[in-house]
């Protein structure tokens, strides 16, 4: 039973540990994401946006 409590231990230590790297690198790709969302929206409104050209 101490070997497994001492195995637990040792997990969340390393969970612990990888914690602040690991929600770094989801705000990363959340930024990113919401980056690209904002490009490909700004792409679909520019031409309706700009005025027509008269032939």
């Amino acid at each position: 039973m101490k070997k497994l409590g001492i195995a637990l231990a040792a997990l969340a230590v390393i969970v612990l540990a990888a914690a602040p790297a690991a929600q770094a690198q989801s705000k990363k790709l959340w930024d990113g994401w919401i980056e690209e969302l904002q490009k490909a929206r700004a792409g679909a409104t520019a031409p309706a946006a700009a005025p027509a050209k008269k032939k």
